[in-house]
């Protein structure tokens, strides 16, 4: 009977010759005898064909390119202490594993104006995330959008080819971590409000996005070896491929890698690339209203700052035209970095539709506008009034935290621990708090 298994990296490695002397006798004698291990090697040998073979995309001048070595992350085998503790513990464990675990989720096409193919040319609705990490590749033309329930967005350019892996198993009330490989083309990414508490990885084969709830676009540039991150809101860590040191790219800001070196200094967006980037709001169902901010503590500064409000181009919303014209109005000018007492008329016509706006989609994404609007013009009971609406109309939107950290005063940070102790702002709260107990 085998009690251990080498970790998957060691097959990984060893595929690609990379072991020392010693660790490959030792494995080698292992897979002789063990037949899950020589089945996990086959399967990582198929993929890297796969990926050899693929074809090279029509207008791509550069020739074919190179594969990125990617190396699958794998939880530790539970059965490492001997037969003793597989006994006693494991019969427990793969019952509760069967009948209590939640299903992993899958990743599926939503909305398609191009195809996705697999390293084996098959086109599927439904793509597992598996250890073989099997490449999916959009056509030369249009793009092709995808969704993890609950989780995660993402617009694939045409062109582009990623894997994916959810490198845990979660158990109730767990989130996963999610590995998107980004081998070539770009990305846009929209983590959903279920996300808070996730980890996501986008990788390139020069750089690595550790992903905190957020709005984001990533490109890779074989012919420049480079990666460029642009960050619509919140917050991402942007380093070397798996590295350790980089920085932080916050909301409104972008930054490159190339070749493996260093990430450039976070430059500001311009305000064309941040418009450009509302595209994110338009993968899949888009909404008819939405605050642009983050997911994280940092949203709180962002809708002070204030944040965009997107409303969408769908035709025959409801929304009426004044409305998007105030709208589009103040949005330029913030994207403008303008005083905006030049657009109290658009607000003034904001805050009457609010008055009459009950619906919880689009009122509450307008009041907290209008309400960072407000605190960026210096006048706090006017913006107050805003956020108390949101947390006293709909005490149970994922919002309503956002308005108390907003309103900013120690009792409205305690509000947030009694009421809403899971949520983003629930750490912003602690910090407070710890600052001014009183």
């Amino acid at each position: 009977m085998i009690f251990w298994h080498p970790r998957l990296d060691l097959l990984s490695r060893r595929l690609d010759g990379m072991l020392e002397p010693k660790v490959s006798l030792r494995l080698e004698q292992h897979l002789k005898e063990c037949s899950l291990c020589r089945g996990w090697l086959e399967a990582f040998a198929q993929v890297k064909k796969g990926l050899q073979d693929l074809p090279t995309l029509e207008g791509n001048h550069a020739g074919p390119m190179p594969v990125p070595v990617l190396v699958p992350v794998e939880t530790v085998p539970f059965f490492q202490k001997g037969v003793a503790l597989a006994l006693l513990v494991g019969i427990g464990f793969i019952l509760g594993l069967l009948l209590f675990r939640p299903a992993q989720p899958t990743m599926r096409i939503i909305s398609s104006s191009s195809q996705l193919v697999t390293s084996e040319g098959i086109l599927q609705p439904f793509l597992q995330s598996d250890t073989a990490m099997r490449a999916f590749q959009a056509q030369p033309s249009g793009h092709v959008d995808l969704e993890i329930p609950d989780h995660l967005l993402l617009r694939l350019r045409a062109g582009t080819m990623i894997t994916w892996q959810q490198v845990n198993h979660p158990w109730w009330g767990q989130r996963p971590n999610i590995v998107v490989n980004l081998m070539q083309g770009e990305l846009l990414a929209r983590t959903k409000e279920h996300f808070w508490g996730s980890h996501l990885e986008i990788r390139t084969p020069t750089a690595t996005t550790l992903v905190k709830g957020t709005a984001l676009a990533v490109k890779v540039d074989p012919s420049l070896d480079s990666t460029t991150l642009k960050v619509l809101a919140g917050s991402v860590f942007f380093s070397p491929y798996l590295g350790k040191v980089g920085v932080e790219v916050g909301s409104g800001q972008m930054s490159q890698i190339q070749s493996a070196r260093l990430p450039e200094r976070p430059r500001l967006l311009l305000p064309s690339e941040r418009q450009q980037l509302l595209e994110v709001y338009r993968i899949g169902q888009d909404p008819e209203m939405a605050l642009v901010v983050g997911e994280g503590p940092e949203r709180v500064e962002e809708l002070l700052r204030p944040a965009l409000l997107y409303l969408t181009r769908r035709k025959n919303t409801g929304l009426q035209p004044f409305l998007r014209k105030a709208v589009g109005q103040v949005n330029a000018a913030i994207l403008a970095g303008e005083d905006l007492s030049q657009n109290q008329g658009d607000l003034k016509v904001l805050e009457m539709t609010a008055r009459s706006m009950e619906d919880q989609e689009k009122g509450v994404p307008l009041r907290l506008f209008l309400g960072g609007c407000a605190a960026r013009l210096g006048e706090v009971e006017r913006a107050r009034a805003h956020f108390d609406w949101v947390v006293k109309k709909f005490p149970g939107d994922s919002r309503a935290p956002l308005a108390l950290a907003a309103i900013g005063t120690s009792e409205a940070y305690r509000q947030i621990l009694a009421r809403y102790p899971n949520s983003p702002e629930a750490d912003l709260a602690r910090d407070f708090l710890k600052k001014h107990p009183r």
